[in-house]
């Protein structure tokens, strides 16, 4: 999965750089990519989010699937969520840009506001997703630590 890219961040000293850990990194829903949709969109309901990181049982990451996903065919049609027999894995993005926790806030801003992401999975060492991190967590961790500066 390609990492956020580091960017400069030399024009800050380092006590005033905003580490990915600053933010509030939610706990993480995950789903088997053998899941349906329908088990997709239930959990996306149950725990009031708008996307899932796709897993092996080990916690790798193998893509993510948002409510738009699973809501909105490659034809870009609106639809009614796929039946039970369409699998996440036919309809989750693979190409998923992702973070660390040594990760920089900054390095994440230009994918949140260029790049068009909401939802950033976060990897440990192992490349196992071990939170999420989302815009709201990003505008917060920026606007808490211009308020201490």
């Amino acid at each position: 999965m390609p990492r956020a890219p580091s960017h400069a961040t030399a024009d800050r000293p380092p006590s005033e750089r905003v580490g990915i850990s600053r933010a509030d990194l939610h706990a993480v829903v995950t789903v088997d990519p053998d899941s349906s949709c329908l088990e997709a969109l239930a959990l996306l309901q149950r725990h009031r989010i708008t996307a899932l990181p796709v897993t092996t049982p080990s916690g790798q990451l193998l893509g993510i699937v948002t409510l738009l996903d699973l809501l909105l065919p490659p034809d870009h049609t609106l639809t009614a969520p796929a039946d039970r027999s369409t699998k996440v894995q036919m309809v989750m993005t693979t190409n998923v840009i992702t973070a660390h926790p040594d990760d920089r806030i900054e390095q994440l801003v230009p994918h949140f506001s260029d790049g068009g992401l909401h939802h950033m999975p976060v990897l440990d060492g192992s490349e196992r997703v071990i939170g999420m991190v989302t815009q709201a967590d990003l505008i917060a961790a920026l606007f808490h630590a211009h308020i201490e500066r």
